[in-house]
């Protein structure tokens, strides 16, 4: 890539339902799987397989916004 190329960024936003991995939707699942960076509320983050990916909990608009704009 070269130096005044910028990465695009892609951000999803999930519905999880009730917070069990069996609630979740084939899609939902599948952009998971896609993802490098998972935000969300830490008992939502806790009920899916994130190994691999950068985790951040955050629930808060703000917060949510800081971690994407640094990331």
């Amino acid at each position: 890539m070269e130096m005044n190329e910028e990465k695009t960024r892609q951000v999803r936003l999930l519905g999880i339902g009730m917070g069990m991995s069996g609630t979740l939707t084939g899609e939902a699942k599948e952009a998971i799987r896609e993802s490098d960076c998972v935000i969300g509320a830490k008992r939502m983050l806790g009920c899916m397989s994130l190994e691999g990916k950068a985790v951040y909990s955050a629930y808060m608009p703000e917060e949510i916004r800081d971690i994407v704009t640094s990331h």
